[in-house]
């Protein structure tokens, strides 16, 4: 048998259940799994455990020089710099946005991604 998602072969019956999906153990948890962008309780969190280098990704690191570099962008901005999918972006802002190194704004009727203020506790910066 092989996961329906990432096209794995499962040993046994390694496999999860997910709706008519067979899934491997990652992408079960990544099914199941719902990040939340706006979620104070990691924000503490993460305030109360962070050390001067954050560890970033390489997805990460990419997202923050891009914004330091042009500024606010959206989500299909991102994509198409980055070479991510907007799921990655997504959850790789989610990141950014517990530590409070990007936050989102609006733009005319556009959600923009965007580098936080520095010393502030009120969101990124205004592009």
């Amino acid at each position: 048998m092989h996961c329906d998602g990432c096209k794995q072969e499962l040993a046994g019956e390694a496999g999860h259940r997910q709706g008519d999906a067979l899934l491997c153990e990652d992408c079960f948890i990544d099914k199941v799994t719902v990040l939340k962008t706006c979620d104070p309780w990691a924000v503490y969190t993460a305030s109360r455990t962070a050390t001067k280098d954050p560890g970033l990704t390489e997805a990460q690191r990419g997202m923050i020089d891009f914004l330091r570099r042009h500024g606010p962008a959206t989500l299909g901005e991102l994509v198409a710099a980055l070479g991510l999918d907007e799921e990655e972006v997504r959850s790789n802002f989610t990141v950014l946005r517990h530590i409070k190194l990007a936050g989102a704004m609006k733009r005319g009727d556009e959600i923009c991604y965007a580098l936080w203020r520095a010393g502030e506790d009120n969101g990124p910066a205004k592009g």
